[in-house]
C-alpha cells in the first residue's frame, strides 16, 4: 500500500457520515419546496379571496352611488330642504336634554314631599 492508505473501516465511517449529511440536506429541501408550495397555494387563494372581494365592493360601490343619485333626485322632486333637516335633527337631538333640565326645575320648584313642618 502506499502513502497516504484508508483503513476499510475509517472509509465505511465516513462515507457513512457523508450520506447521513446528504439524506439531512435531502429531507431538508424536500420539507422547503413543501412549505413553500403551500405557502404559493394559500397565496393564490388569497389572491382570489381578495379577488372576490374586490369585485363584491365594486358592485356594492356603484350600487351605493345609483341609490345615491335616485335619492338626491327624488328629494329635488319632492322640494327637500337640507337646511330644514339639518334644524329639524338638531331639535330633535337636543330634545332630552331640554327634558332633562325641565325635569330637574320641577323637581326643585316642587315641594319636598316626606318631611314635616
Amino acid at each position: 500500500m502506499r502513502w497516504p492508505f484508508v483503513l476499510r473501516r475509517r472509509y465505511d465511517d465516513e462515507l457513512a457520515a457523508a450520506k447521513e449529511q446528504v439524506n439531512r440536506l435531502r429531507r431538508r429541501a424536500e420539507n422547503a419546496e413543501t412549505a413553500a408550495k403551500a405557502e404559493l397555494g394559500a397565496r393564490r387563494t388569497v389572491v382570489e379571496q381578495n379577488a372576490v372581494l374586490d369585485a363584491a365592493c365594486r358592485r356594492l360601490a356603484g350600487r351605493n352611488r345609483a341609490l345615491t343619485e335616485q335619492l338626491e333626485a327624488a328629494q329635488v322632486g319632492a322640494g327637500f330642504d337640507r337646511a330644514r333637516a339639518v334644524a329639524a335633527a338638531n331639535r330633535i337631538a337636543q330634545a332630552p336634554r331640554a327634558v332633562a333640565r325641565a325635569r330637574a326645575d320641577v323637581a326643585e320648584s316642587a315641594p319636598e314631599k316626606g318631611t314635616d313642618s
